[in-house]
């Protein structure tokens, strides 16, 4: 195999392997299609159908990427994408009804990595969200935990350990909060092992 190809896809499988994706869509079978499509890719997903709930799910837990609808309840998507956007550098896919030129133009102004009209197809939902990753693959900006919104105590506990306990670059770790260790699972986390054991 040639060299860059197997560099290619050593970076697609690091890229997919456990990564966490935060679903937010207000269709249930939408949803459970994707859910499906990228837990049979190897991701660990989460949903969430109201946009208001977002911000406060983040602020507790991590993602690698934020697959999002537009038109929600409680908060629309857009809106959500701007807050977010000024809040973290999470990968933000957007997947609505909305095919409008000026819905497009705006989602991707407001900080979208990528912008998917309904009807789609799962697959290609998939290969934009590992093609996203694999850009991600690099690194970070420093003081970003990737996937959380940062809190007043993150900032003072990031102070605290720059001052006191410095890494030799100065950076922060990439993935650290959420590749370390176990986290807690919540109702609609599911992993693709769990899915087909529960399958008859």
């Amino acid at each position: 195999m040639d060299d860059r190809v197997s560099r290619d896809l050593s970076v697609d499988v690091m890229a997919s392997a456990g990564a966490h994706i935060l679903i937010v869509e207000d269709e249930p079978k939408i949803a459970a299609a994707l859910r499906d499509y990228l837990q049979s890719s190897g991701f660990v997903t989460s949903w969430l159908d109201r946009g208001d709930e977002v911000e406060r799910w983040l602020a507790t837990h991590t993602a690698d990427l934020l697959v999002l609808d537009l038109m929600l309840p409680g908060l629309d998507g857009l809106e959500l994408c701007k807050r977010l956007r000024a809040r973290t550098d999470l990968p933000i896919v957007i997947v609505t009804a909305r095919v409008e030129e000026i819905d497009r133009l705006l989602g991707l102004e407001l900080g979208a990595d990528d912008y998917i009209c309904k009807p789609f197809s799962p697959r290609e939902v998939v290969a934009r969200v590992k093609a996203i990753l694999r850009r991600q693959c690099g690194g970070q900006a420093p003081g970003f935990e990737r996937g959380r919104i940062p809190t007043a105590q993150d900032s003072r506990e990031r102070t605290r350990a720059h001052i006191h306990t410095p890494s030799a670059d100065g950076r922060d770790v990439p993935g650290h909060a959420h590749r370390g260790g176990a986290h807690r699972r919540q109702p609609h986390q599911e992993t693709a092992q769990e899915n087909r054991k529960s399958r008859p």
